[in-house]
């Protein structure tokens, strides 16, 4: 390995590279091939240009946090800050998701926890709030889904989707989509609904934008933690891996929840699944493939430990997970696809358990909204971590 003199001159040179635009989110194999869609049509015959990378990069990992000889060398993550909002924050909250709306570039929080009023006990929502430009808003679509907590959110094919989650009565296994007005539900159909994953809730959720495609893994379902793998290919559901079929190498434990990211760099669905310690799995479309590495983020399952989420960043070329290794310990950890390492240099500002997590392309920033303090005490703040 290079000592820290050629480990600074590699990331300089990078980030040169970058700067005069010889590279797209931090890989210059992951520039898309049109600003509409994230790769060619499976089956065009199209070249990708993610499979070229220019010469200005040569010699490193594209322009992407390792330095050529050290696959574990990684430029510094900047600090999260709190985000000064031009309007009130909504209720405090936990057990939300937060995705991106690629119709109108905000983020889109839904569900979760709320702090009761005057005293009043906490409450599940399905209120849908939109943050813009730092400034926060209520839509009030026409229809939306029913309260409820840890469900799936991701993006994918220019909407959000939202599968699953524990109602105030039940687990849920619906599917609904935001198009940026209002919630519709997908797979109603008699013979749909016949073949809907089982009901879940702390679920993983990504989108391959490679094989245009949900994937949906794990979670809590009403026997216990899941091992099975479903895709959503926009009409119907597949069971790819899981009883009654093989678990395709993913094997669930008594992990409670994980967080999933696609990384379109590398083409593969990232998996953090609670355990003893944190286990890492790599899905290409076929079978799930555990990643080992020297260090691993030290979320393990219970009331102070847990994956609170995962979301790719494409400038820094990482997956990055959100969680809880105790009380008073909040962490952010980033996977490479070799390495895992702690970006956290101190307890996270907003030391909470459950908070949302997602990446935010049009502030080139991650956000992470609320999360549950102690026991009724939610946070009502939002707080970013710049990508440069």
């Amino acid at each position: 390995m290079k000592g820290r003199a050629g480990l600074a001159v590699g990331l300089a040179a990078s980030a040169l590279a970058c700067a005069l635009g010889a590279c797209w989110y931090g890989d210059p194999r992951a520039r898309p091939p049109d600003a509409s869609t994230d790769a060619p049509l499976a089956g065009s015959g199209a070249p990708d240009p993610r499979d070229a990378a220019p010469d200005a990069c040569a010699g490193l990992d594209g322009c992407g946090p390792a330095e050529a000889g050290d696959p574990c060398a990684h430029a510094a993550a900047a600090s999260w800050l709190r985000i000064v909002t031009k309007a009130q924050p909504p209720r405090g909250r936990a057990r939300a998701r937060l995705a991106f709306d690629p119709s109108d570039e905000s983020l889109v929080l839904f569900g979760g926890v709320v702090a009761g009023e005057a005293g009043d006990e906490a409450t599940l929502t399905s209120e849908t709030l939109r943050l813009t430009d730092n400034v926060w808003s209520a839509p009030a679509p026409p229809r939306s889904p029913s309260p409820r907590r840890d469900h799936a959110m991701t993006t994918g094919d220019g909407r959000i989707y939202l599968f699953g989650g524990q109602g105030a009565l039940e687990l849920s296994d619906e599917l609904w989509e935001w198009t940026g007005a209002t919630w519709s539900e997908l797979c109603t159909s008699a013979a749909c609904r016949a073949t809907r994953p089982p009901a879940r809730a702390t679920a993983g959720l990504a989108y391959d934008s490679e094989r245009r495609r949900l994937v949906l893994v794990g979670g809590t379902g009403a026997r216990g933690a899941t091992d099975d793998t479903w895709e959503w290919d926009g009409a119907a559901w597949t069971r790819v891996c899981g009883a009654p079929l093989p678990s395709c190498g993913f094997v669930a434990s008594h992990a409670l929840s994980g967080g999933a990211a696609y990384d379109r760099v590398r083409r593969r669905t990232v998996f953090l699944h609670e355990h003893v310690p944190s286990l890492t799995y790599e899905f290409d479309g076929a079978r799930w493939t555990r990643a080992e590495s020297a260090a691993a983020p030290p979320f393990a399952g219970g009331d102070f430990g847990h994956v609170a989420g995962t979301a790719y960043d494409p400038i820094r070329g990482v997956t990055v997970s959100l969680g809880h290794a105790g009380l008073g310990n909040y962490r952010a950890w980033e996977w490479n696809g070799v390495c895992w390492w702690d970006t956290t240099s101190r307890s996270l500002d907003g030391d909470t358990l459950h908070a949302a997590i997602a990446y935010d392309p049009r502030h080139a920033r991650l956000v992470r909204v609320g999360g549950e303090a102690a026991a009724g005490v939610f946070d009502r703040e939002a707080y970013e971590r710049p990508s440069r």
